[in-house]
C-alpha cells in the first residue's frame, strides 16, 4: 500500500511514499508552510571545481568507475 502527495508541478521531490517508509508522528502542532520553496535550476546551483588534484579508475563487474578528487 502506498500514499501518493498532491504536490505542485515545481516540486523536485517523488509524490508516492509506501507506507512502511511512514513513521508516526509525536510532537507539538506545526503550521504547515503553504508552498514550496521553487528551486533553481541544477546548472545553476552546482559550484564549479577550482582544479582536479587526483583522478583514478576501477572496474567492477565489468564497468568503468572513474574517480575524481576535486578542490
Amino acid at each position: 500500500m502506498a500514499y501518493q502527495l498532491d504536490l505542485p508541478k515545481e516540486a523536485r521531490i517523488h509524490s508516492t511514499f509506501h507506507v512502511s517508509l511512514l513513521k508516526k508522528w509525536v510532537g507539538k502542532g506545526t503550521i504547515p508552510e503553504p508552498r514550496l520553496p521553487i528551486l533553481e535550476p541544477k546548472h545553476k546551483s552546482q559550484p564549479e571545481p577550482a582544479e582536479i588534484l587526483d583522478r583514478r579508475s576501477q572496474i567492477s563487474r565489468r564497468k568503468i568507475r572513474e574517480d575524481v578528487l576535486l578542490r
